[in-house]
């Protein structure tokens, strides 16, 4: 496995010679840059950065040399996530599963999920419309990334102090009890803590005030990654 002796991903957005959209995003959470290629990779950064139960992810972290077919194949992952639970995921993003249909490159991903089973990881190629999922998620997804930035400096400890003793209340109501004269601000917060997985929301429906919402700890997952 190659990684990036810097972390983060592997592949760098440098020169011109790409055959698909790039582009380099940044989420305060991680750290890393993300580089995206292609039309599925920026939709995969965002559904992760706003997943409540994604912990951590990196797109194209490490490349792997394979033996298929009796030739050597190389092949980069295109994204790794880690759920709150600890379990991690290896994508490759296409834009439908018509991508997917050649014999060939088959059995290169087929070889791909031997070796990660090995490492204990799961592996599975990941289309746009699993992606983006229902248009209530693509909705709730793109407010929430909008607030990636909001400060938390001044509110968090009035969060602490509510997540002590509350697990389930409202979203609206958790935004009045955070700031109830600067709510602009405090439904800032609060969607960056969606992103952080201090709150957690079933964003397949639109988040409205009277959404149910909770209230969790800190996740306490330890990063045995060589590029994280």
């Amino acid at each position: 496995m190659y990684v990036s002796s810097r972390g983060g991903a592997i592949r760098r957005l440098i020169g011109s010679a790409h055959r698909h959209v790039i582009a380099m995003r940044r989420d305060p959470q991680i750290g890393y840059g993300q580089p995206t290629e292609g039309v599925g990779e920026g939709p995969a950064v965002v559904r992760c950065a706003t997943d409540p139960d994604i912990h951590y992810y990196q797109t194209q972290p490490f490349r792997v040399v394979l033996l298929v077919g009796g030739k050597l194949r190389s092949w980069t992952a295109d994204l790794l996530y880690v759920t709150r639970d600890g379990t991690v995921w290896v994508r490759e993003i296409k834009r439908t599963l018509a991508d997917l249909a050649e014999p060939e490159y088959q059995a290169k991903l087929e070889a791909v999920c031997w070796l990660l089973s090995g490492l204990g990881w799961n592996f599975k190629p990941w289309i746009l419309e699993e992606i983006l999922g229902p248009v209530a998620r693509q909705v709730n997804a793109a407010t929430i990334y909008f607030d990636r930035a909001a400060s938390l400096d001044a509110l968090m400890p009035r969060f602490e102090a509510i997540a002590a003793t509350t697990r389930v209340t409202t979203f609206g109501d958790l935004v009045r009890a955070l700031d109830g004269h600067n709510t602009n601000q405090a439904r800032a917060a609060v969607h960056r803590l969606i992103m952080m997985g201090r709150v957690w929301a079933d964003l397949d429906y639109l988040l409205e005030d009277w959404s149910t919402v909770r209230l969790r700890p800190a996740a306490r997952v330890a990063l045995d990654l060589p590029f994280a």
